[in-house]
């Protein structure tokens, strides 16, 4: 029972997102199936912590009724809205994956068969690293003292403990209440559902979450690439060994990085569209994830949102849609959507004197040169194993493929990649949180973030060096013919 219970609560994520998202995409949706259901359980999460968030601010009692009622409620409007404004509640005429940017050919038989042994293998290592996940109670650092602890907290007390002093342990639930809530009021629901805390049934949803970004991964590759390089591009990030730790694990990481990837692909999509349906489509598509994207963890807003401003910025102007008008304006619209989380965040946490780093606040650090740094992060990311040979491999492509990424969107997520990782090299050479990276630890989760972008990246720039190798293979055939 308590295992339907668990599964009951987890889909009350996907139903939310659904709505939300063909609400906010009007008529014109720019996803397939997969997707819908991938970015719909992310946002959905977010947007239900948030509305509990709210709801706790204003009185309603963390309570298994006063949840149950809050997501009652949250369906019911969502869905009764969605059936007047299209008619329907259920999705028509929309394909399972989107269509592919390169022709597909019929494989031959032995690549079938390769194909099936890869994916029978990332299907064991996914029934493996779940059975692991549900069957283990955290005991590890952050995991058990903030991830699980904090949840355990507001789910034990009913409420967001606002009423102690700022000074008690367990002020805002305690450990680091300056985290956003994501995580947090997502396992109080489902502890409340399954009818109790149990480390299984809150676990759960972190494999959901790398699982929704395992899915909107290849969704994105195939509609770049095609099925052949969506496959091998998704076995590459699911063979990434620090990924699929943290994958199955109980910390926030792969949902920071689902949530980030998602933010990064709607961007880059917005500048790849030609049509304006489209573009406004993926438009809506980035300013919801870049919003939910805020309430999951203070990297986030700390590192990848002002890069973000940046790069969204320059595109902007770069395409002329920095326009007078509000409604043409998709800087504006992208930010409006973002202030509608970000805003009343940031004033709660003014108001309530919670800092804006983690464990500690940014404003006490003075920027002081440290030793080792430089050398802990070379060894980090070229001989730990904890990603194996991508880096090199990136750098490699970066190089080899400049010709063809310079002319291409890619380059916009490339320049912001770029800037993040000197921002994350700079965090950790500067500041006293350098002892993250000489021990292999802040630093390695920061690059958690960054791999389904930096592998996306990969594959787009090996599939448009194969594909400028076939052209010119062609081109040299019909010379001679």
């Amino acid at each position: 029972m308590m295992t339907l219970h668990t599964i009951l609560a987890l889909s009350v994520f996907l139903a939310e997102g659904y709505f939300l998202l063909r609400l906010v995409l009007g008529k014109h949706s720019v996803l397939s199936l997969i997707e819908y259901s991938a970015y719909g359980f992310l946002l959905g999460s977010a947007f239900s912590a948030y509305a509990t968030f709210g709801a706790a601010l204003l009185g309603l009692p963390l309570s298994l009724m006063g949840l149950f009622a809050l997501h009652a409620i949250m369906i019911t409007i969502l869905a009764v809205v969605t059936f007047l404004r299209f008619g329907t509640v259920l999705l028509s005429k929309i394909p399972l994956l989107p269509p592919p940017a390169f022709a597909e050919q019929k494989p031959p038989r032995w690549v079938k068969i390769f194909l099936a042994i890869l994916a029978l293998w990332v299907l064991v290592k996914i029934l493996v690293g779940t059975y692991g996940l549900l069957a283990t109670p955290v005991y590890y650092n952050d995991t058990y003292a903030n991830w699980n602890m904090r949840a355990k907290a507001f789910s034990t007390h009913e409420s967001l403990m606002l009423d102690r002093m700022p000074t008690d342990e367990f002020y805002f639930g305690g450990r680091v209440p300056s985290y956003p809530l994501t995580v947090y009021l997502s396992k109080v629901w489902i502890a409340k559902a399954a009818g109790g805390w149990n480390e299984g049934a809150v676990n759960s949803i972190h494999a959901v979450w790398f699982l929704a970004l395992l899915a909107a991964f290849f969704a994105a590759l195939r509609r770049e690439t095609n099925l052949l390089w969506a496959a091998a591009g998704t076995y590459m990030l699911v063979s990434l060994p620090l990924l699929m730790l943290h994958g199955f694990s109980a910390y926030a990481d792969a949902l920071m990085a689902a949530s980030l990837f998602a933010t990064l692909y709607a961007f880059f999509r917005w500048v790849k569209s030609e049509g304006s349906l489209e573009r406004e489509g993926w438009l809506r598509m980035f300013g919801m994830m870049t919003a939910a994207m805020v309430f999951v963890k203070n990297e986030a807003m700390l590192i990848f949102l002002p890069p973000l401003l940046l790069v969204f910025g320059l595109a902007c102007i770069r395409f002329g849609r920095l326009a007078v008008n509000f409604r043409t304006n998709d800087f504006s619209r992208w930010t409006g959507m973002l202030s509608i989380v970000a805003l009343p965040w940031i004033f709660f946490k003014i108001a309530h004197g919670l800092t804006f780093g983690n464990a500690t606040g940014v404003s006490g650090f003075s920027l002081v040169p440290q030793e080792g740094v430089a050398f802990a992060i070379e060894g980090d990311l070229l001989f730990t194993g904890s990603y194996l040979l991508l880096f090199p491999l990136l750098v490699l492509l970066l190089f080899l493929g400049f010709a063809e990424w310079r002319k291409h969107a890619l380059k916009f997520l490339i320049i912001y990649l770029l800037i993040v990782f000197v921002g994350e090299f700079c965090i950790y050479a500067l500041t006293p949180l350098s002892i993250e990276a000489i021990r292999h630890t802040g630093f390695g989760r920061g690059m958690v973030h960054l791999l389904p972008l930096c592998v996306f990246v990969c594959v787009l720039i090996l599939g448009d060096i194969f594909s400028s190798a076939d052209h010119s293979v062609d081109r040299d055939s019909h010379r001679r013919s």
